[in-house]
């Protein structure tokens, strides 16, 4: 009894290591505020070890992936939704990218009140296309009813959810260990322009379309990174990414036209 007590411990600790950062980073996001992000996290992962036997016995279930691909599984706890869960969930067309790519997962979806009653509906999906073992590209579209007044707070916001990412699967975080420190925050907050830079062409559908874009350099590599945004009929789409995977990037719309 023991011994299994203690290789559960030991798997629980080796999750936390591998995904606290993506996990303080996600907490961030929803509060804005580094100590709340914090303790938010300390409670989420308190209440995770104590049903931890419980978690494991459904952690190796396998997971879809979108556009049907065969034969590519990630190991996860939620199955991957179809494109046409997306769709019926999101209310507008998403965009994907166009192949190659290795493989496409849902890593994010944000949502919002609506109706007396408060429902929840989704309001932004985001996708991560891999390019190759160390290259992705993510993929957000959202609805958006401010006509774009919104679309720099989102790039910058997409630009903080790729930067996090990009720290965790290289393994190289500039404070060394553990959380990150006040000051990332605040050299981040420095760093993100508040500005579009300019416009760029992105092929969508495979037609050309002129997206505003920011960009800033990544902490660990030095390479720019890049969130271009655009509408495309009803819906919003930010493509974020190393300036030279997005400047190749083609998307396409999903549903496709009938």
């Amino acid at each position: 009894m023991g011994r299994t007590v203690d290789h559960g411990r030991a798997d629980y600790l080796a999750f936390v290591e591998a995904h606290q950062h993506r996990l303080l980073r996600a907490a961030y996001l929803v509060c804005g505020n580094r100590h709340q992000a914090e303790d938010l996290l300390q409670d989420a992962l308190l209440k995770l070890a104590l049903r931890w036997p419980a978690v494991r016995e459904i952690e190796g279930a396998s997971s879809m992936h979108l556009h049907g691909h065969s034969g590519q599984h990630d190991q996860g706890w939620l199955t991957q939704p179809t494109p046409e869960e997306i769709y019926t969930w999101l209310g507008v067309k998403f965009a994907t990218l166009e192949a190659p790519y290795y493989r496409s997962r849902l890593v994010g979806r944000t949502w919002e009140t609506a109706g007396d009653h408060g429902d929840l509906h989704y309001a932004a999906v985001r996708l991560v296309h891999e390019l190759d073992e160390n290259t992705t590209i993510e993929v957000t579209t959202a609805r958006d009813d401010t006509d774009g007044t919104s679309l720099g707070a989102r790039l910058r916001e997409c630009l903080t959810n790729y930067q996090f990412g990009q720290l965790g699967r290289l393994d190289a975080l500039p404070w060394g260990a553990g959380p990150p420190p006040r000051e990332f925050f605040e050299r981040l907050e420095i760093d993100l322009p508040h500005e579009p830079i300019g416009t760029r062409a992105m092929s969508v559908d495979g037609e050309p379309s002129d997206w505003i874009y920011l960009t800033f350099p990544d902490m660990t590599t030095g390479q720019h990174l890049v969130a271009c945004g655009g509408h495309i009929g009803t819906s919003l789409v930010m493509v974020t990414g190393t300036d030279t995977s997005v400047g190749t990037a083609r998307l396409r719309m999903w549903p496709p036209p009938t």
